[in-house]
């Protein structure tokens, strides 16, 4: 004769349970975690360089440039547009830059939202700049303006003398358009190096 047992658990199969629904809930609460992090990190590489919401001091030298991370937009956000039609003839008409500039109010917000920050109360600190300029031939989309900080030097003011230098050797035949508008994109502080060796 078979004899039938009820399926019962015994303290051994519960404790095996109890520790398999622990070890369970902490992995997911860690994955939890890890996922928050991730997504809060990403959203420090919109922030400017060296604000309160950024991970990296303004003063830090950028990767493959030769001036600090506050100096250069995000190439991601601001790689730099330019109008594919224009020519050094057009560039260096006088009154050119002021016919093309066109960047209202709400493109401005909309700049800094891009680069996940509040417009700061005080304008001198920084500024809505084309990072190819007018004058090189840079047009008014999001991805040619970004908030250009004035420090850490050289900043906003020492980048402009740098686009009207190179203005300047475009248009007396020194240098083509395209490549003072490659200069800009590839390491605008490097030119401002070379100006100030030349002095």
């Amino acid at each position: 004769m078979h004899e039938y047992h009820s399926a019962e658990h015994t303290p051994n199969s519960t404790r095996h349970i109890f520790w398999f629904v622990a070890i369970t809930a902490v992995i997911i609460i860690l994955l939890i975690i890890v996922l928050v992090s991730t997504d809060q990190s990403r959203a420090l590489t919109f922030s400017l360089p060296g604000s309160a919401s950024s991970s990296t001091p303004s003063t830090a030298t950028a990767e493959g440039k030769q001036g600090p991370v506050g100096s250069y937009p995000d190439p991601t956000l601001t790689p730099g547009h330019i109008y594919t039609n224009i020519t050094e003839a057009d560039v260096c008409e006088p009154g050119y830059s002021g016919r093309v500039r066109n960047v209202p109010e709400i493109e401005k917000k909309q700049v800094y939202a891009r680069y996940n920050t509040e417009r700061p109360a005080d304008s001198t600190s920084y500024e809505v700049d084309h990072f190819v300029s007018l004058e090189l031939g840079g047009n008014n989309d999001l991805e040619n303006l970004w908030p250009e900080p004035q420090d850490p030097r050289p900043g906003f003011r020492e980048k402009d003398k740098v686009e009207n230098y190179l203005h300047k050797i475009v248009c007396n035949g020194t240098i083509s358009l395209k490549t003072a508008q490659g200069r800009i994109q590839t390491d605008w502080y490097a030119v401002y190096l070379e100006m100030q060796n030349q002095k």
